[in-house]
């Protein structure tokens, strides 16, 4: 149940919310389970940061919104539509956004385990250093999107060694990933079946047990696809890549 008193203050606008957030940085607000609906003004510019989301029931539309370290974990955001929206370090674990519209949003080191962005569209967001283990993202868009040193493997590194702790592959069958920023990103297990690679930066990356059938590799250096196939498990079958006639 939400905090009355973060609620009425919320209710009094933005401008009126982001003073009282400026003025008592140290408050984690807390406005769960609150049905969105009732709040009747546009949340551009809001700044939510730490605010505990979960249970609001609302079909979010937002540009230029502060989220940082928000918890919105298990919420349901089909359809979201976010534009330069900061998410740095929030828990989205779980979060349906299913067919979500993101546009710059940056989500550098946030929780995505076992999120759904099924159909989702995420151009040029940031996600360096996110977790994505677990994630569901078939047909997704995260063309030109950064994914330096963002995890999504089955099983995290750090937690190797204990069998009690199970995890999903992730899944991006499909995804279009052109341009894609996936530098030094953990993709063991991950399924990339039929996905858009086209000119993706796959430098670094780890690809142990990553499925890349029917994949579309072109434009990526044939050294970095070279040192990719040396990885033990990964599936190249049927991949599209430029590859030098001697390699053939």
């Amino acid at each position: 149940m939400a905090n009355q008193e973060h609620l009425a203050l919320l209710k009094q606008g933005v401008a009126t919310w982001n003073k009282w957030r400026a003025d008592h940085p140290e408050i984690e607000p807390d406005l769960t389970d609150v049905h969105w609906s009732e709040i009747e003004f546009d949340l551009t510019g809001i700044n939510l940061c730490g605010t505990d989301l979960r249970g609001s029931s609302f079909w979010l539309e937002m540009e230029g919104g502060n989220l940082q370290r928000v918890n919105l974990s298990g919420e349901d955001l089909n359809y979201a539509y976010l534009v330069h929206t900061n998410f740095r370090g929030a828990n989205l674990s779980g979060v349906c956004f299913d067919c979500a519209f993101f546009v710059e949003v940056d989500l550098q080191g946030t929780n995505l385990q076992g999120a759904i962005l099924e159909q989702a569209g995420l151009t040029r967001a940031n996600l360096s250093g996110a977790d994505l283990s677990g994630v569901a993202a078939g047909c997704a868009c995260l063309r030109e999107a950064n994914l330096f040193q963002a995890n999504l493997s089955s099983l995290p590194l750090e937690r190797e060694g204990r069998p009690w702790a199970k995890w999903e592959p992730a899944t991006l069958s499909g995804a279009d990933l052109r341009g894609a920023n996936l530098h030094q990103a953990n993709l063991r297990d991950t399924d990339l079946s039929n996905a858009n690679l086209r000119g993706a930066n796959l430098e670094q990356a780890q690809v142990e047990g990553t499925n890349f059938q029917g994949a579309d590799l072109r434009g990526i250096p044939w050294t970095i696809l070279t040192t990719l196939r040396a990885q033990p498990g990964a599936n190249f079958e049927g991949v599209l890549w430029d590859q030098p006639e001697e390699a053939c």
